[in-house]
């Protein structure tokens, strides 16, 4: 009896995904090429009377070379990175290799981020969060892919994050403001909703009742 139980909850979760899929773009969250994108505000890191930094380019093992260009046609294809000619600041690029195997690109952001004026945005308490738990008996998380490449940054702020040919269009991982930012666009968008918690890219949705959880999703 439990299996079926467990394969209907599986079909429910299913059909609110498709849902979820279709839903129309003027959502704060539009659904573009697998990869949600927020609408609005974009993230506008600043900089007051910095001195660009340009930093030395690292030759990419061979090796990695044939991975790397494959991982910077899929940013681009996304729209996480485009082409960029002359640029002011450049930072350095990291290649890191995951335990699967797959590469990921990371990015130097160091230099920048001492210069970067931080817009503060309180992040969440753990234990507060739990408190507000009480006594649920069901439980359902998600978890955002690529998270902080859902937010566009700001046209002028992208000329801060050029990496060899290319620069961000979408926040990177590394920059010194994007917990905040993030934390305050997930503030807004699921601040108000009851049964629902969030830390960064996690959310929690929590209910009495089988039937108020897949409301909650």
């Amino acid at each position: 009896m439990l299996g079926y139980f467990e394969g209907y909850l599986e079909l429910k979760v299913i059909h609110l995904v498709g849902k979820i899929y279709v839903s129309n773009q003027g959502d704060s969250w539009a659904h573009q090429r697998l990869l949600g994108v927020v609408l609005n505000p974009n993230a506008r890191p600043q900089v007051q009377g910095a001195i660009p930094v340009v930093a030395k380019v690292r030759k990419i093992p061979l090796a990695l070379q044939e991975p790397v260009r494959s991982e910077l046609k899929r940013l681009q294809d996304l729209g996480i990175i485009e082409e960029v000619e002359a640029t002011e600041w450049l930072v350095l690029i990291v290649v890191a290799r995951k335990g699967d195997g797959v590469i990921r690109l990371c990015v130097d952001l160091r230099a920048l981020n001492r210069e970067v004026v931080v817009d503060r945005f309180p992040l969440p308490n753990i234990e507060e969060i739990v408190s507000t738990i009480g006594g649920a008996k069901h439980f359902s998380t998600l978890d955002l892919t690529s998270a902080y490449h859902q937010v566009e940054l700001e046209k002028s702020s992208q000329e801060l994050t050029p990496f060899g040919t290319f620069k961000f269009k979408r926040m990177p991982f590394g920059l010194v403001s994007a917990a905040s930012v993030f934390h305050l666009i997930m503030h807004k968008v699921l601040g108000n909703i009851g049964g629902v918690k969030c830390y960064q890219d996690n959310v929690l949705i929590f209910a009495d009742t089988v039937a108020e959880l897949l409301s909650g999703v």
